[in-house]
């Protein structure tokens, strides 16, 4: 039977305290295939990750997703990471009037949308069984 995903956020804040790669207490980087493995599970679904981290956050830790391995950290961890200053965040702050000025460039191009060749669209399709993490 599967560990819940609480009884895996709590082996995964187990190892972190574990000494590996010369190092404990420390962020470390696990597959997505022992992860699979730790919690007994065919699939990582969206849920059931979103619930590990849940717990984690519970007792300080957090789970980043990537698209090969994952993280677990603790968020005093990440507080070495630069912070964007506010004279930078300030550049990219949402303006409406953005909007009206793309809004003005659509109405003055001529799109025309024609028949799509279908002849080779099963060379485009992706079977969703092939893509699992």
């Amino acid at each position: 039977m599967a560990h819940s995903a609480s009884k895996t956020a709590s082996i995964l804040s187990d190892l972190y305290d574990e000494t590996f790669g010369n190092d404990s207490y420390e962020p470390f980087r696990i597959t997505w295939a022992d992860l699979r493995g730790i919690a007994g599970v065919v699939k990582l679904t969206d849920r059931y990750l979103r619930e590990i981290d849940l717990a984690l956050n519970d007792s300080g830790y957090t789970l980043i997703k990537f698209d090969n391995f994952l993280v677990v950290s603790q968020e005093s961890n990440m507080s070495h990471i630069r912070l964007v200053p506010p004279r930078l965040v300030e550049q990219y702050l949402y303006d409406e009037e953005d909007d009206l000025e793309l809004d003005d460039e659509d109405e003055d191009e001529d799109i025309e949308v024609g028949d799509v060749d279908s002849e080779n669209d099963e060379d485009c399709e992706i079977d969703d069984a092939d893509v699992e993490k």
